[in-house]
């Protein structure tokens, strides 16, 4: 083990995927033509900063940008300033429509040439918005929440426009004060009290400073944070989907946009950042307007923090001993990791602590000093112009091998059960130690929760030293799900009741979620309109047997129950001692969880 830092002079990473996603997406209708634009026009110059590889030239981009301006227009209800989906004769929504305006917005205020008449249009249709969702889109169309989403998002961009500040702010005030924050269910979403706040912000009044301190307490109570990482969940209900096309990483984006702006001191924002990025798959979110938020995100927050360029020198001392130096010159996503053995760290620490206490017995002050055996201070100085970002991390082993559970982010539970005979397998109820017969199999069955979602997650339980994993990939091996039905042909079958799945979730006092296979057929599954065969449902997308451990890996793992198993067979007689099961995040290991460890005697007969 060791002591590991490690220091980076940017959260940004490489966001390449996420423009070349909205640059060359396939459909064109008015909501992606709007996203592309928005997403373009926000990054351009973060990475033109960062010279990322593989992003279309500037003047590719900017073509880019003149061309959809153009398609939108064709967009555009020629009276009332709304935008049609494909064309201005097609059905007009009011989010596609303020998602439009917001597209207008952004370009117009990066310096691009919106046309004039475009841009009246979409400014009266947003001054208007109240009107037209109360003749336009009736009460019966949208929801009351729905509807003060949309008004939300119109007054941000009215705000974005700097379209008469005082009148957008007492929009925004008005809305604010019809919401009760004491009702349980509130008519109004996350995102949309980001978006407010935004809109308050043009004003400089004492109550509308208030209402946003209001709203950033209410966020406080409902913010699902980790050491690393900090997350916002809402839902809508159908209009979530159907109208506002919404989703929880849009609203994390949308508040961390918020928090930028009128609170950058916010401990949330880095936070909110990394959980942003670690949501990321194959370089880019979900969909278009997963990405053209997060990009919008990632800009106020390049401008804000990190809008020095880094030219910084750091140097790290432990206890007395200096520890290294690194530099930092230029924009850069790169990361740098320094190891302290574990063998200096311990060394260091002992000579800390005893030049400590002959200084201590020098001055006869050992009574007004507190004992502080075993520790030692770590000092990270830095100097010079740019933002840091480190972690601080400690591998260790300790000394007596034995290992109590423990629960930071992850709830393990582990027991073996027999597969022949449940006989074969017992636990000394008093010793608490394992007892397996010799040449038997056995299930190891692994337990796993966690109360909020995680990523990049892995799994892995280590096999003590007289078992064998039996790989069910490899040929000749019969596994415990299949070996009923090795030689059955599967024939045409009846088809299965209506309320056959095999995914079931159910509910538990505690609040979680089980997720966990129904056997259909002696674990076959059949769909109810064909009769080939289904795969039983893995939680997990990737798996690894290896000779002396098991791995199951999850790039987004949500909050729940989960079961993980395997089978091996005791092939050698001993006592062992089997290291606990432990699930980590791998790229925030602080977050992880473990069983204790357990005590395994192979043996020829069980005795008690």
């Amino acid at each position: 083990g060791g002591l590991e830092i490690s220091t980076s002079s940017t959260i940004l990473q490489a966001l390449t995927d996420a423009v070349l996603h909205l640059v060359n997406y396939k459909y064109e209708s008015v909501e992606p033509i709007s996203s592309r634009l928005i997403g373009i026009v926000s990054l351009r110059d973060v990475l033109t900063s960062f010279e990322v590889d593989g992003l279309p030239s500037i003047k590719e981009l900017e073509d880019n940008v003149r061309e959809n301006l153009k398609n939108l227009k064709t967009c555009q209800h020629p009276r009332m300033g709304a935008f049609g989906w494909y064309s201005s004769y097609t059905h007009c929504s009011a989010w596609a429509s303020v998602h439009a305006c917001h597209c207008l917005a952004k370009c117009d205020l990066k310096g691009y040439n919106v046309d004039p008449t475009m841009k009246n249009l979409a400014l009266n249709f947003l001054n208007k918005i109240e009107h037209y969702l109360s003749t336009y889109w009736p009460w019966y169309e949208y929801c009351l929440k729905t509807k003060n989403v949309i008004k939300a998002y119109a007054y941000y961009n009215m705000y974005r426009w700097n379209y008469n500040h005082d009148q957008t702010a007492l929009k925004a005030f008005n809305l604010f004060e019809s919401i009760d924050f004491k009702a349980k269910n509130l008519d109004i979403s996350f995102e949309a009290l980001g978006w407010l706040m935004i809109a308050l912000k043009g004003s400089q009044k004492k109550e509308y400073k208030g209402a946003i301190k209001t709203i950033l307490y209410h966020l406080s109570n409902y913010v699902t944070e980790t050491a690393e990482t900090a997350c916002f969940v809402s839902s809508y209900g159908d209009d979530g989907s159907l109208v506002l096309l919404h989703s929880n990483r849009r609203t994390d984006a949308v508040l961390l946009e918020a928090y930028l702006e009128v609170d950058p001191k916010n401990s949330l924002i880095t936070k909110i950042a990394k959980g942003l990025l670690a949501h990321k798959l194959k370089g880019k979110w979900k969909n278009t307007q997963e990405n053209c938020f997060v990009l919008v995100a990632f800009d106020v927050y390049f401008r804000i923090q990190e809008k020095n360029e880094p030219n910084f020198d750091l140097n790290m001392w432990l206890g007395q001993q200096y520890a290294g130096n690194q530099k930092f010159i230029g924009r850069s996503t790169d990361t740098n990791v320094l190891t302290i053995p574990m063998i200096s760290l311990l060394s260091e620490t002992n000579n800390y602590n005893d030049n400590n206490n002959n200084n201590n017995n020098n001055n006869n002050n050992n009574n007004d000093n507190e004992n502080d055996d075993n520790k030692i201070p770590l000092i990270i100085s830095k100097k010079g112009l740019g933002r840091l970002y480190y972690r601080i991390g400690l591998k260790y082993s300790p000394s007596d091998l034995k290992s109590e559970a423990a629960n930071y982010g992850f709830l393990i539970e582990r027991s073996y059960v027999g597969v022949d005979d449940p006989n074969d397998v017992r636990k000394n109820p008093e010793t608490g130690v394992w007892h397996v017969k010799v040449s038997s199999k056995v299930k190891v069955i692994i337990k796993m929760a966690c109360v909020m979602r995680r990523y990049h997650v892995a799994l892995v339980d280590k096999i003590p030293a007289g078992f064998e994993i039996l790989n069910p990939g490899l040929k000749g091996t019969v596994s415990t799900e299949n070996q009923n039905q090795e030689n059955q042909e599967i024939k045409k079958l009846p088809q299965p009741p209506r309320q056959s799945n095999f995914l079931s979730i159910n509910s538990y006092e505690d609040n979680l979620i089980s997720l966990s296979p129904i056997s259909v057929n002696n674990n076959i599954g059949y769909s109810p309109y064909t009769y080939r065969y289904i795969p039983k449902f893995k939680w997990f997308e990737h798996q690894n047997i290896r000779t002396e451990r098991c791995e199951a890996f999850k790039s987004l793992l949500w909050e729940g129950r989960y079961e993980y198993n395997y089978v091996c067979r005791a092939t050698t007689k001993g006592s062992f001692i089997v290291p606990p099961c432990k699930a980590e995040e791998m790229y925030s290991p602080e977050n992880f969880g473990r069983c204790s460890t357990d005590f395994l005697n192979v043996v020829e007969e069980i005795d008690f």
